[in-house]
């Protein structure tokens, strides 16, 4: 069974918008990563590679500097 996940980015204002999209069959896989996970809950989807979850309310730049650079080896 083949199952289809696309990804689709555009220009924004001032960055790039990226979108993953996935069927509902993934919906109770556990997922996680740069792009958080598909369980319905935003404030869940800033987790550091160590377990720690980060505020769903972060700037840009804590974004990028708290999240985005502790799972860049990951």
């Amino acid at each position: 069974q083949q199952i289809g996940i696309a990804v689709q980015t555009k220009p924004g204002d001032g960055q790039l918008i990226l979108a993953v999209i996935m069927p509902q069959e993934l919906k109770d896989i556990q997922l996680a990563g740069l792009l958080g996970n598909v369980n319905g809950n935003p404030d869940d989807d800033f987790q550091l590679p160590n377990g720690t979850i980060l505020s769903s309310n972060m700037s840009q730049e804590e974004i990028y500097y708290q999240f985005g650079e502790h799972c860049m080896y990951y």
